[in-house]
């Protein structure tokens, strides 16, 4: 067992949040939208997929750990929810539109993929999921890329990202509990990367259509990408597991902070 802590920081997302959290870069920002209006979504999906594992799957310990999973999931889409209803609201009409239909595009495939695909596909596209936040979770740590944003931008993304490495091993120890073989996750986790990819420049662009590029030429995508991409790369070899990631001390020293910060 992960031994995982389910946490309910309560954030306040007012008004007066800027749609533009870091001013000197707008790469990253986009980035930072686009993550915060595909967390509900994917979230939900997840844990309705995790739910239906949890009837086949007898192992106790796993059991506890996809409970925590989900219960943690469910607390980042609830404070996603909160902020992407504010930043909407900040966009252009255009975008406006534009986006609502993106997000009724994603929210029907996911529909689609927990009513006619397989609990083994599901459990696949989690598992890719899963290592591939993993992974962007632990570069963000590593080159700090959040410390730059607004504070309550950094404090949203720095708590779910850290609880995203500290869940890393549900997902891959649930689709390995029901038979999952290395071929049918490599193709499907994969497919679950691009899919979600697709999704994330579709969402950026229509952050894009409203506001004015930032006078500052930061880009923090562009001077890491390297890092991250052998990172994501990492999680489709054969030998990848979860369990042997080395976690730098930083991620559990905030994990320590939002446990002590949680709404009683």
């Amino acid at each position: 067992m992960t031994q995982l802590t389910v946490r309910k920081p309560d954030f306040s997302f007012a008004s007066d949040i800027p749609l533009i959290p870091d001013l000197e870069d707008i790469n990253y920002s986009s980035l930072s939208f686009a993550t915060s209006i595909i967390a509900p979504h994917i979230e939900r999906y997840i844990i309705r997929s995790m739910r239906k594992a949890l009837q086949a799957i007898d192992n106790p310990s796993l059991r506890e750990d996809i409970k925590a999973f989900a219960s943690q999931e469910a607390s980042h889409l609830h404070q996603h929810d909160k902020m992407n209803k504010t930043l909407r609201q900040k966009l252009s009409p255009e975008a406006q539109k534009n986006l609502a239909q993106a997000e009724d595009d994603l929210s029907s495939d996911y529909n689609r993929f927990s009513k006619s695909k397989s609990l083994k596909f599901n459990l696949a596209y989690a598992e890719g999921f899963e290592s591939a936040t993993c992974a962007l979770s632990l570069w963000a740590f590593e080159h700090q890329t959040f410390k730059t944003l607004e504070s309550r931008w950094q404090s949203l993304l720095e708590w779910h990202l850290a609880e995203e490495i500290e869940h890393r091993t549900v997902a891959f120890d649930a689709f390995h509990a029901l038979g999952g073989q290395y071929s049918y996750r490599l193709l499907w986790g994969s497919y679950a990367q691009l899919h979600l990819v697709r999704y994330l420049l579709r969402f950026a662009q229509c952050y894009k259509q409203t506001i004015t590029p930032p006078i500052g030429n930061k880009n923090i995508l562009k001077q890491h990408r390297w890092s991250l991409i052998r990172k994501i790369a990492k999680t489709v070899l054969p030998g990848y597991s979860p369990h042997n990631l080395e976690i730098d001390k930083r991620i559990n020293d905030t994990l320590a902070k939002y446990s002590q910060l949680q709404k009683t």
